[in-house]
């Protein structure tokens, strides 16, 4: 997002996840709850790789592509909301 808004990338900005929440309405203390959680299930979610044969990733990988896409879907209709 900030090679393609031509930002550098040493500036902050308001555009990272936890900003996105307090947009969508939460406060900023459900917003901090909820990244970690998305890191906790994530990160969790990513230890029987260690341990796991070929189909156990696979099945990891699609529960983390579905997990971020929810993630998305629901920051898209935050955004259609404030609209």
């Amino acid at each position: 997002i900030r090679i393609r808004t031509g930002k550098p990338f040493y500036v902050g900005d308001n555009n990272h996840i936890s900003h996105r929440f307090l947009h969508m309405g939460f406060r900023r203390a459900v917003s901090v709850m909820l990244v970690h959680l998305l890191a906790l299930t994530i990160g969790l979610g990513a230890l029987p790789i260690l341990w796991g044969d070929g189909m156990t990733c696979a099945l990891l990988l699609a529960q983390s592509v579905v997990f971020l896409t929810i993630l998305s879907v629901v920051q898209c209709a935050g955004k259609q909301k404030e609209n």
